[in-house]
């Protein structure tokens, strides 16, 4: 491996070290995507991420980046950079080193970043993991740069968040390997010719306060369950994730191993006629992990509720895998109302099969259909 050019061109760089799972950039895509860059790499503040041996951040360093952060995981890799750093007598001030996993220490990087480079392992789509975490905090500038190295084979999809801010992709293939290059989109400026002029601040607002800030991309979260049947309960933890969240995305569960009382299409039936018309609510069916649903979906969050200290123990459990799964997707606990601290789908149904009254339990289009049913079974 070599510097390609720049004031390290055609120095040496140490590979990766014996045993270390990782697969350098060749030389000869590596000298391509640069010359894709061109003069947007100068005075540049590079983020390298999934960093390996610290190739990409160094040819940028080497052509006149004004600082590199290398983000890598692996001890012997972080190693690898270092000496190939130190090797090349890089200014101490001109780059920075996270030994952290990628999806764990997005709050470290300290943007925003002119030129990202995200080259994860392939087969395992944590490109749009990245891209989702980038696209949501303040880490890209204005027109930033977003160079993602992928197998040819696959296809890199955007995350909602993504799509909104990043333009066209131009990608180019070099054998086995893709890159995929992103520009931010600047945001537009407003056009004022003409415009008639402000008034005064009302004299009510203290001249020092702050102005509001918008809210960025918008963020949404999947509240998941079997919701067989929707009770009160439900509806409620729905109502206020939804005030919490721009988009809430209700995914009911199929279960092949339990028996349910309605059928998957017929629980999202009820749930929509429930929900109404709230354009902030979406049910959806998900079959699979929870998390792999939300990332697909590109939810900041995942619902849970607690009815008690007893289902605190088994959501702790689940919410911890969860994280170990998909970091950058957050597990919000939120308190069932009081009311409903004791109701479940599984009590009611019981409840109501020995022509117990569960009318308070249940939203109104649901308990008709509870009855039908039961009396269906019975028949």
């Amino acid at each position: 491996m070599r510097v390609i050019a720049g004031q390290w061109g055609a120095r040496r760089l140490l590979g990766p070290p014996r045993g270390a799972e990782t697969r350098p950039t060749s030389d000869r895509v590596r000298e391509a995507v640069f010359n894709l860059l061109g003069p947007r790499v100068e005075g540049a503040r590079v983020l390298d991420l999934f960093a390996g041996t610290g190739a990409l951040g160094i040819e940028a360093l080497s052509r006149g980046a004004r600082h590199a952060t290398f983000v890598e995981c692996d001890r012997g890799l972080c190693q690898t950079i270092e000496t190939n750093l130190e090797n090349l007598e890089a200014a101490p001030d001109s780059f920075t080193l996270l030994k952290r996993d990628v999806r764990r220490s997005a709050k470290l990087f300290a943007g925003p970043y002119d030129l990202v480079f995200i080259d994860p392992p392939y087969g395992h789509l944590l490109e749009r993991e990245v891209l989702a975490t980038l696209c949501a905090g303040d880490f890209l500038s204005p027109g930033a740069t977003v160079v993602v190295e992928h197998a040819a084979r696959e296809e890199v999809t955007l995350p909602p968040a993504a799509q909104r801010m990043l333009a066209a992709p131009d990608t180019r293939n070099y054998g086995d390997t893709s890159v995929t290059v992103y520009t931010v989109a600047a945001p537009a400026k407003p056009d004022t010719e003409g415009a008639p002029s402000m008034p005064p601040p009302s004299p009510s607002v203290p001249p020092s306060m702050p102005p509001a800030v918008g809210l960025g991309p918008r963020r949404g979260a999947v509240y998941a369950g079997s919701f067989d049947p929707p009770t009160r309960g439900h509806i409620d933890i729905i109502h206020r994730a939804a005030a919490l969240f721009d988009v809430l995305v209700v995914a009911v569960a199929t279960n092949p191993r339990k028996q349910s009382l309605f059928s998957v299409e017929e629980r999202v039936g009820l749930l929509r006629e429930v929900i109404g018309d709230d354009a902030r609510v979406e049910v959806d069916v998900i079959d699979g992990l929870l998390v792999d649903y939300a990332k697909r979906r590109g939810a900041a969050a995942v619902i849970r509720g607690l009815r008690a200290v007893a289902d605190f123990d088994f959501e702790f459990q689940m919410a911890c895998m969860n994280h170990h799964l998909a970091p950058a997707v957050e597990t919000v606990f939120l308190m069932t109302a009081q009311e409903y601290l004791f109701v479940s789908s599984s009590l009611v149904k019981e409840v109501a099969s020995f022509g117990g009254d569960i009318t308070p339990f249940v939203p109104a289009p649901v308990l008709p259909r509870i009855l039908e049913r039961l009396g269906e079974r019975r028949g």
